[in-house]
């Protein structure tokens, strides 16, 4: 009897000493994966952004207007999920110029052009992890 439960119990360790590891590593790996989620969509927006801008330029101000909405509802999305105080800071900056660009590309006007390029500007880019 005695030596059911010795081998019981170091079954039971050497269970341990192989799932208690691999549950570290698998918490550790989903928590780089959601942070590598969350730079790629800053990276998609910044995209978005420059895109934006490449079609001011081009004079094509209905794709603009469209991706300018598509671009600003992301930012309010990714700032109201982010929990990196500095990019919702930034991006809530952004969020500002959301109304005058908006009448600007709804009026025709290629002077936008120059406050998307400071809202390019200001979208840092993703470091590498």
């Amino acid at each position: 009897m005695k030596k059911v439960l010795i081998i019981g119990g170091l079954l039971v360790v050497a269970f341990l000493a192989g799932y208690v590891p691999l549950c570290l590593k698998n918490n550790d790996l989903q928590s780089k994966a959601a942070a590598l989620e969350g730079d790629l969509k800053y990276a998609g927006l910044r995209l978005e952004a420059g895109m934006v801008l490449v079609e001011v330029e081009k004079g094509d101000f209905g794709r603009a207007r469209t991706r300018s909405t598509r671009f600003f509802d992301g930012v309010r999305e990714y700032s109201d999920s982010s929990a990196d105080a500095t990019k919702k800071t930034a991006l809530q900056g952004i969020l500002k110029h959301r109304d005058a660009v908006t009448a600007s590309l709804a009026a025709l006007d290629p002077g936008v052009a120059v406050t998307l390029r400071s809202i390019c500007e200001s979208m840092e880019p993703v470091k590498p992890q």
